[in-house]
């Protein structure tokens, strides 16, 4: 079954794997799915209210995270994870750079 959403989220996969983008679209029974405005998380900062890979869907990436730039639409296979992200944390991902 394909679903469809524009909403923004943080993907994790089960190759520790973590991407921000809009959710364009989910199949394979949710474990892929299709993310315009790709952004992958290299690594990233927490921030002192949001510890934990969570965070990034609640405050973003902190200060000294390496986010990559964004690509127009990517496939992301072996899905664990998929977390809504706050307007806060959009601002952060659609400012981030390499260096934070």
């Amino acid at each position: 079954m394909n679903k469809t959403s524009k909403k923004y989220v943080v993907v994790f996969d089960t190759h520790r794997g973590i991407y921000f983008g809009r959710l364009a679209r989910t199949f394979n029974e949710g474990r892929s799915v299709v993310l315009e405005g790709f952004r992958h998380c290299y690594y990233y900062a927490s921030t002192p209210e949001a510890r934990g890979n969570f965070g990034l869907a609640t405050h973003g990436p902190g200060s000294g995270s390496k986010i990559g730039p964004p690509v127009p639409k990517v496939t992301v296979h072996d899905v664990s994870k998929v977390c809504e992200c706050t307007a806060q944390a959009v601002k952060r991902f659609e400012v981030a750079t390499w260096g934070g």
